[in-house]
């Protein structure tokens, strides 16, 4: 047994306030609430809890494109809210999903549409579609590129001229993440990094269970899995022989080279341990510096 109202969308952070949605049945309120995010009260400028009414299902991370929240429900297209007061102001075309990502030109792209994949992308939060990808499970956006993750592949695509750059074969086609130059792909038993020019396998390690989610620090990659366990690998110290640390580069002429990955381009197997028992010590996790890594 669990709440009927769980908080599925994260926390999503805008200026000095933390909002967040709680919603599971679609037939029972869903709520929308602001806090304050050095606090955590509700009852402080800006703060509100309000009910949106049945039939949402609010689960995913949430975006922000200016005044609206992109709030992802599953079965059915993403919603949008005013942030600033917490009213809905409809919803998005095209399918459901549980992420939706904000390109650099305010466009929105919101998937997996249904359980064989599919990105629906829209033309700002005017509820336009101008574009759907079919099979598409994960997709990242640069300023040129978008990089898409469907069922035993991995594909970049020119989004000027809407031609593909190349794709690449994969049995890690569950999460996508960018970090610099790499593409950090997850997938039953296995992680992966490739090289965002190219599609070359750059490094490539086992982890527990099936991959859920993936983040990065400018020191560690984390991993978690289906089985309770978050990995966390390191750069120093990489097996020998699983990193090619020189990669053949042919950039396309409308994809300009990312930023160099902050702190070389080897990682290590760090520590691991399981949510389920308590580890004696958490080691390296307690000297860990995190900072965020400039994007592409």
């Amino acid at each position: 047994m669990i709440s009927t109202h769980p908080v599925r969308t994260g926390v999503c952070v805008i200026g000095e306030r933390a909002v967040f949605g709680a919603s599971l049945l679609p037939w029972e309120a869903s709520t929308i609430v602001a806090v304050d995010a050095e606090t955590g009260l509700l009852d402080r400028p800006g703060g509100y809890r309000r009910s949106l009414g049945s039939g949402m299902t609010l689960e995913g991370a949430m975006a922000v494109a200016g005044d609206l929240l992109v709030v992802p429900q599953g079965r059915v297209a993403p919603l949008l809210l005013d942030h600033v007061q917490g009213e809905s102001k409809g919803s998005l075309a095209g399918g459901g999903g549980s992420f939706c990502i904000i390109d650099p030109d305010g466009g929105v792209l919101h998937g997996p549409g249904n359980k064989d994949g599919w990105i629906t992308d829209s033309k700002g939060t005017g509820g336009e579609a101008v574009a759907s990808y079919a099979k598409g499970t994960a997709m990242v956006v640069g300023e040129h590129v978008a990089y898409m993750l469907s069922p035993g592949h991995l594909g970049a695509l020119d989004r000027p001229t809407q031609s593909i750059l190349w794709t690449v074969e994969t049995t890690c086609s569950d999460t996508l993440l960018m970090v610099g130059p790499w593409l950090v792909l997850g997938g039953m038993g296995r992680v992966e990094a490739r090289d965002a020019l190219s599609g070359q396998l750059v490094w490539e390690a086992t982890v527990p269970g099936r991959v859920h989610g993936l983040a990065c620090t400018a020191e560690h990659l984390f991993v978690a899995t289906d089985k309770g366990v978050l990995t966390a690998f390191g750069e120093e110290d990489a097996a020998p022989g699983r990193v090619r640390d020189e990669l053949a580069r042919a950039a396309p002429q409308s994809l300009a080279p990312p930023p160099k990955f902050p702190r070389g381009p080897t990682l290590h197997f760090w520590i691991t341990f399981s949510f389920r028992s308590r580890p004696s010590s958490i080691g390296p996790f307690a000297r860990a510096t995190p900072s965020p890594i400039p994007g592409p």
